[in-house]
């Protein structure tokens, strides 16, 4: 066995980084003392004096890194010698948090909340306030639209961004102190079709910052459960206030995309077989997206295909223009694609059976 002291590995990848970047520019070798023996030769002090152990013997430092480019000129005296350099202070072995903008790494604990969701789906979480960091409410500035209108305080997102360091750790001060009180929404109207207007709040710039990082912590937990869905809130005509779940507009329009390209892949092919496979498609996703609150996405979604299969259809041949009529085209539908039907239960309800009282 060597005289040289056993190394210690690194407890993982992270760390074993930090050794070797640690220093200077120029790349430096790691030195592990030797202790004396009685003899003058490098070993373990046991090996000299017969003690039980070398654990107070002279072991490995973090401040001893000896530079990897020696001296210029061997001679004696020689050359003037490269320094060394020192260990950082601090925890320089435990990897730092990411700074980034992005959502997915605006916090490294929001990873955790996820797993501990998908690992047991009763758990229950207490403290989620720390996830909201300094980073994550700047990830949360910056997800907004740039150019929506002013709330109240009549802040754009423009002049917010000016000191916007300062700005986002006084919010974040006040939002961990208890201090943090949302300020009301501007009310707009919006003009409709049938020449109604209908009302809008538009919520505060800081309060939009917020929202958006509290539904980013939350979004890991309930990710799993509403993937796909956005939450609309409303009241109806008795003023009871009610949360909905919809279908995200841009997913369905992938889906009818990707709908419409092997559409036209299988313009030539039977219309038995188109049938079955549109039919399988659509049934698959309308199950999924058949909830309370969302017959109106399912509509959407089902007028979009069969507007896309009445397209290919008339396009198979010169003739398939007249052909395919109205009446014929309406029978096809009837017998291949799946009707409009909610069948997942009300959130009430699903609950009342999960929790029977």
């Amino acid at each position: 066995m060597s005289g040289r002291a056993n190394r210690k590995l690194p407890l993982d990848a992270a760390e074993s980084e930090a050794h070797r970047m640690r220093g200077n520019s120029m790349r430096g070798n790691r030195e592990t003392p030797e202790s004396p023996t009685a003899d003058g030769a490098a070993g373990r002090p046991e090996k000299a004096d017969g003690r039980a152990s070398g654990m107070y013997g002279c072991g490995e430092s973090d401040d001893l890194i000896v530079p990897g480019k020696r001296a210029n000129k061997a001679g004696h005296p020689a050359a003037e010698p490269v320094e060394g350099s020192g260990s950082t202070k601090g925890n320089a072995l435990h990897p730092t948090a990411q700074r980034t903008q992005s959502r997915a790494s605006a916090s490294s604990g929001l990873h955790r909340v996820r797993q501990a969701a998908r690992r047991d789906k009763g758990v229950r979480f207490t403290a989620l306030l720390h996830h909201v960091t300094p980073e994550l409410l700047r990830a949360s500035f910056y997800a907004l639209n740039r150019r929506a209108c002013p709330g109240v305080d009549g802040m754009t997102w423009r002049e917010y961004e000016r000191g916007l360091a300062d700005r986002l750790a006084d919010l974040h001060g006040r939002v961990h102190r208890g201090s943090y009180r949302a300020k009301p929404s501007r009310r707009a109207w919006i003009p409709k079709a049938d020449g109604r207007r209908r009302p809008l709040g538009i919520a505060a710039l800081e309060d939009k910052i917020v929202q958006q990082a509290v539904r980013t912590v939350l979004d890991e937990i309930h990710e799993e459960d509403f993937l796909g869905f956005t939450h609309v809130c409303e009241e109806d005509e008795k003023g009871r206030f009610s949360v909905r779940r919809q279908t995200m507009a841009h997913r369905m329009r992938a889906t009818v995309e990707a709908i419409k390209a092997q559409l036209r892949r299988r313009m030539h092919q039977p219309i038995r077989e188109v049938g079955r496979w549109l039919g399988t498609v659509m049934r698959g996703w309308m199950n999924y997206h058949a909830v309370p609150g969302n017959r109106e996405r399912l509509w959407q979604f089902r007028t979009e295909v069969t507007r896309h299969w009445r397209h290919v259809l008339r396009r198979r041949s010169q003739k398939a223009a007249k052909k395919w009529t109205w009446a014929r085209l309406t029978r096809e539908f009837k017998r291949w694609l799946p009707r409009l039907v909610i069948v997942h239960p009300d959130p009430g309800e699903r609950f009342d059976r999960t929790h029977p009282r």
